[in-house]
């Protein structure tokens, strides 16, 4: 099972993009701000439709701050925000020779998250195997690094202490 395509749209700083994965490790490369963290967040929402039906599982849906934006601006000063929608994500999936593909979006900042399957079969599959306590479970783990540094930052100019 892998992950052959993501397409987002409008999510975060991410206006419209597609990117394809090949079996086994992929790596994204880019320079800070480019938009890694953009795109593990955007997989971790479209990976979150397959996931719904699985009680325990935290979802994580598409937030306000998650829809891409920007500054209406007139003689140099900000009139308003405006909003880009709608927000999208598109996970295409590969499991033997089945292909899948699933959509997660959100219609303006004011609407619920919708989620789209082609196939609810790859979700039952989850909720399934998710609740046999006999299976084994596909891991999946992304640790933002935002989270280490919104901590670190009030640290910055102190001496370090051995414990």
């Amino acid at each position: 099972m892998y992950i052959e395509k993501v397409e987002i749209r409008n999510f975060k700083a991410i206006e419209n993009m597609t990117i394809e994965f090949h079996q086994g490790t992929n790596l994204l490369i880019g320079d800070n701000g480019a938009g890694k963290t953009s795109i593990l967040e955007a997989l971790t929402v479209a990976l979150n439709g397959i996931m719904t039906g699985v009680s325990g599982v935290p979802v994580r849906n598409i937030r306000q701050e998650d829809i891409r934006f920007s500054l209406n601006l007139l003689g140099g000063a900000s009139t308003g925000i405006q909003y880009h929608n709608p927000t999208e994500v598109t996970c295409h999936l590969k499991y033997g020779d089945e292909r899948y593909r699933w959509t997660r979006s959100r219609q303006d900042e004011t609407a619920r998250l919708n989620t789209k399957m082609d196939d609810k079969k790859i979700s039952r599959y989850f909720t399934q195997i998710a609740n046999d306590p006999n299976s084994v479970l596909p891991l999946l783990s992304f640790e933002s690094e935002a989270r280490v540094w919104q901590n670190r930052r009030g640290d910055f100019g102190k001496e370090l202490k051995k414990s």
